[in-house]
């Protein structure tokens, strides 16, 4: 059995999740975002009332998000006083993590919309065969997401995350017998200022607006029209 997937970095730990069952840690870290009002409110479905609420939706998403990950940050842990008498050094604790949020990278079969050009430096990837001509790679699209409690907002956090989940995926991918160019999706509403700030700093460009139907939805607090602009990025 393959080990879990963990990605760090100084500040965060990003643990892959592959499934969810009452009474486990994973469920209760995945509550702690999606039973939170604020977290949810740029996601259709809203915020989950209870812990077997939040199982069932994250039972429905596991089945097509092969690639699902929970946010930690590194929670500060202060020396504690020892009773052993004055001379006794300090004694510590391991350092404990809490759960501040999730990101995603979904696989899907094509993008919402036609593709950003593909760059020049990437229409051909040298062949790893000796003697072999450069092939054009193979183009693997997902679509990425992502919440965050909001104590966690403006501290660097979000961008912190998705860096590194897209250096993962661009390394996997390189690491691969055929070349494979990784295509990232990532529906923004021009609301979310703070999720547009991650995407562009990324590097992320905008590809158009996915229109969905004339019915208005319910987000953020307000009712929008049902269509989103989609930005896209090659790793």
């Amino acid at each position: 059995m393959d080990s879990p997937i963990v990605i760090t970095t100084p500040r965060l730990r990003l643990s892959h999740i592959t499934g969810v069952k009452s009474g486990s840690v994973d469920l209760s870290d995945l509550h702690r975002v999606w039973g939170n009002e604020i977290a949810t409110k740029w996601n259709i479905h809203g915020s989950c009332k209870t812990l077997s609420e939040t199982e069932e939706r994250m039972s429905t998403i596991l089945k097509k998000a092969q690639d699902y990950f929970v946010v930690y940050r590194r929670v500060a842990v202060h020396p504690v006083e020892s009773t052993e008498g004055e001379d006794a050094a300090p004694s510590t604790s391991n350092p404990t993590w809490e759960a501040i949020g999730m990101i995603n990278l979904v696989l899907t079969e094509k993008p919402d919309l036609d593709p950003l050009p593909m760059p020049a430096s990437k229409t051909k990837q040298d062949s790893k065969a000796v003697g072999e001509p450069a092939k054009p790679p193979v183009v693997q699209t997902r679509s990425m997401g992502y919440m965050y409690l909001p104590e966690a907002w403006g501290q660097g956090y979000g961008m912190e995350a998705a860096a590194v989940v897209l250096a993962h995926f661009r390394q996997a991918a390189s690491r691969t017998e055929s070349p494979i160019l990784v295509y990232v999706e990532a529906a923004v509403d021009p609301s979310n200022i703070g999720s547009l700030r991650i995407i562009e700093k990324l590097g992320f460009e905008r590809v158009g607006l996915k229109f969905i139907s004339d019915e208005e939805v319910f987000l953020a607090g307000a009712w929008r029209k049902n269509e989103y602009p989609i930005y896209g990025l090659y790793l």
